[in-house]
């Protein structure tokens, strides 16, 4: 093995800040219930550029990266995952008002890695997932991306 890690005891936590939290007090709130996250994929267009003279191949230069527009996050649909996402939109909607500058911050760390994950954006209220028998109720919450700043240190823990 080569220092492989497990998923168990991943985290997402937020805040809202203007710039991005470097402190673990930067991300206030831990949301519970969340079993997967969608990818964040950061593979640029192709721009093509081949010419007449390209007489096998095609020839292409990086473009603009897509991030997808959108995380989801997948959760248990519990009383309490409703609450605390009710609470991020509503702690997005008062750090709008108070300044247009504050966004809120997301950090998606495990334990045995070094860097955490970081993204801003605006969570979505949530829907209802498709249901069917004998089945775990799930529920999606969006999270429209602004910024994705990526892998970095973990947020530092003050002494």
């Amino acid at each position: 093995m080569a220092g492989e890690i497990s998923s168990i005891k991943c985290s997402v936590s937020y805040g809202a800040s203007a710039t991005r939290p470097t402190a673990k007090t930067g991300y206030t709130v831990t949301l519970s219930g969340v079993k997967s996250i969608s990818e964040v994929n950061s593979e640029p267009s192709q721009l093509d550029t081949t010419t007449f003279d390209n007489q096998t191949f095609r020839s292409y230069i990086l473009g603009l990266i897509d991030m997808g527009g959108s995380v989801t996050l997948t959760a248990n649909n519990t009383d309490t995952f409703q609450t605390e996402w009710a609470a991020l939109i509503s702690a997005a909607a008062t750090a709008k008002a108070a300044n247009p500058q504050q966004y809120i911050w997301f950090v998606v760390e495990f334990p045995g890695l070094a860097n955490a994950f970081y993204f801003r954006g605006e969570p979505v209220a949530l829907g209802m997932n498709a249901v069917g028998v004998d089945e775990v109720v799930e529920v999606d919450a969006y999270v429209s991306l602004s910024e994705v700043y990526g892998w970095a240190a973990k947020p530092t823990v003050s002494p």
